[in-house]
């Protein structure tokens, strides 16, 4: 046994070229899967929540606003209406009014203020919840979504400073850039007194004739039901699911065939080596063994230094994509940002079915090179190393 552990180190030692190929072989296919797959996820997230941030409710808006992920940040409305409504429905509604972070900013990422009344703020958010923190008890107190930068705890309004007291927990683009405070607060620092953008409403009050008796009486408002959205959100989740598995389908076997082919090289490099050990009288389940320990270690070394490597390749791409379109003035500062990001809601399940994949598909798709290999004629092989 020792012999043959020896015989393992000497070979990937002594055929460094091979051992390096092959190392290379499972970094690449590491990176294919987890980038693909981790790019994927989070673009379905990412549908998910930019349709329906916020499931249980329903919206009234104006109508012809300009919305931003379903939510009107470009509407304004009477704050007064809230009292109308409420009466119609005979349901207590949450208005909101959302604002633009900082109007230099062209991207719909990390530049939105959320304000809603204080006592509303956990009700509305409750789905989402906090990753750290407590929800604001206080107007000098605001939650933020996990890629809004601040320091020391403070982010600062309209020149104002405001005390972070939660971090949110969603990671999709709406929630991981939306700064949430008290309503009267923003209306106040913004100088939109009794303005809002939309009113909230429970989405239990979507009957058919009511909301069309609604929208009759108030011509200039738009019943935004869940139907709605999630219509909406069908399509494009649907469109978006097709594309994920595809494109997991395509790495998955990419992978798989890159893997194989390695491991094939890999095996059939080792004929004479495994003809001159037969002939010694080493059992055939002995060799393969040996050749299931040789694989393991090429393809653990490949994982430890691929999974690292995945990472840096799948916040890179965000990086510069954030920087491609504004989010971002610079590369190094998006790779920090959203690599803080990434790293605070890590995608755990798929980097372990991704290892996983890697390694126990390796170690399975070895049995075929290793059972051709032990059909070689002895002889002839050993006559070829002579």
């Amino acid at each position: 046994m020792l012999y043959l552990r020896d015989f393992i180190f000497q070979n990937l030692k002594q055929k460094r070229s091979r051992t390096i190929m092959c190392i290379l072989g499972i970094i690449l296919s590491t990176m294919t899967v987890m980038v693909i797959s981790m790019t994927s996820e989070r673009y379905q997230q990412t549908a998910s929540g930019f349709f329906t941030p916020f499931n249980e409710y329903s919206q009234i808006i104006e109508k012809g606003a300009n919305y931003f992920q379903f939510l009107p940040a470009g509407s304004f409305l009477e704050a007064e209406y809230q009292a109308e409504i409420e009466d119609f429905f005979q349901e207590e509604t949450i208005p909101a009014l959302i604002v633009s972070y900082d109007e230099s900013v062209s991207s719909f990422e990390y530049n939105y203020i959320l304000g809603t009344n204080l006592s509303d703020i956990s009700t509305l958010w409750e789905n989402t919840g906090l990753s750290v923190g407590k929800w604001p008890n206080s107007i000098h107190e605001v939650v933020v979504g996990s890629s809004v930068e601040f320091s020391d705890d403070v982010v600062y309004i309209q020149n104002k400073t405001f005390h972070v007291s939660g971090i949110l927990s969603s990671s999709s683009s709406f929630m991981d850039g939306i700064i949430v405070c008290d309503l009267l607060t923003l209306q106040t620092s913004y100088n939109y007194t009794d303005r809002v953008s939309l009113f909230f409403i429970s989405n239990q009050i979507q009957n058919g004739e009511k909301v069309q008796e609604f929208e009759t009486q108030f011509p200039q408002l738009n019943f935004l039901t869940t139907e709605e959205q999630d219509e909406i959100k069908g399509s494009m989740g649907n469109f978006y699911t097709d594309i994920i598995e595809l494109f997991t389908f395509f790495a998955i076997i990419t992978a798989l065939v890159f893997v194989f082919a390695i491991e094939t090289m890999n095996v059939l490099s080792r004929k004479k080596d495994i003809a001159v050990l037969l002939l010694m009288g080493t059992p055939k389940m002995m060799l393969m063994k040996l050749l299931w320990i040789e694989i393991a270690l090429i393809t653990i070394i490949g994982l430890v230094i691929g999974v690292p490597l995945s990472l840096i390749a799948y916040i890179s791409i965000f990086a510069f994509i954030q920087v491609q379109i504004g989010s971002r003035d610079n590369f190094t500062t998006a790779f920090k940002i959203f690599g803080s990001n990434t790293l605070k809601v890590a995608p755990f399940k798929l980097m372990f079915q991704s290892i996983g994949l890697i390694f126990f598909g390796g170690i399975l798709i070895a049995i075929i090179p290793a059972l051709i290999v032990f059909r070689v004629n002895i002889l002839s092989e050993i006559k070829k190393r002579n």
